[in-house]
């Protein structure tokens, strides 16, 4: 059977390898879901739309590989919400979405440095992508959730016509 040898010059054995990168790849799923998790959560919070999305560019660089090397921007109606130490570089990726309105809007994430190529995204992750594309949605369908709350309905009576707003829940 094959060794290896490790940083402190203890041997791992294969099974050890893999069970290492089992563990790692785990930690990676559970980033990206926290971020899902707690997307969903700040939008049953009923913030503002700036509030929510500039909370869900903060919440995007740690759910990515290197989080210390990310940032992120959500640009929509005309506005551009960044993360913390953002900068725009030639390793991103990007999901648009659009609204029931015709509205669209992206998510760009970037990686700050180069790192090695891992799928046909370089750097990212297949599982990142699939990250960005469920943010993408979840942010179409939080959007369209909130034109769809109040809906006018007009009322026909003889005096001019006045419209009542029937909250939809």
């Amino acid at each position: 059977m094959k060794f290896f040898k490790t940083m402190n010059n203890q041997q791992s054995s294969p099974n050890d390898l893999n069970i290492n990168r089992i563990l790692r790849e785990s930690k990676e799923r559970l980033k990206e879901l926290n971020c899902i998790n707690k997307t969903t959560e700040l939008i049953k919070q009923g913030l503002s739309l700036d509030d929510t999305l500039q909370a869900i560019c903060n919440l995007m660089p740690p759910a990515y590989q290197y989080p210390d090397y990310t940032t992120c921007s959500i640009e929509y109606n005309g506005k551009k919400y960044i993360s913390s130490f953002y900068i725009e570089t030639k390793w991103f990726q990007k999901a648009e979405f659009s609204t029931a309105e015709g509205n669209k809007g992206v998510i760009t994430v970037y990686y700050t440095q180069e790192f090695p190529k891992e799928s046909d995204e370089g750097p990212f992750l297949v599982e990142e992508r699939n990250l960005i594309n469920n943010i993408a949605t979840l942010l179409s369908n939080y959007i369209n959730s909130i034109k769809i709350k109040y809906i006018p309905i007009p009322i026909k009576r003889s005096a001019p016509a006045i419209f009542y707003y029937k909250l939809f829940i």
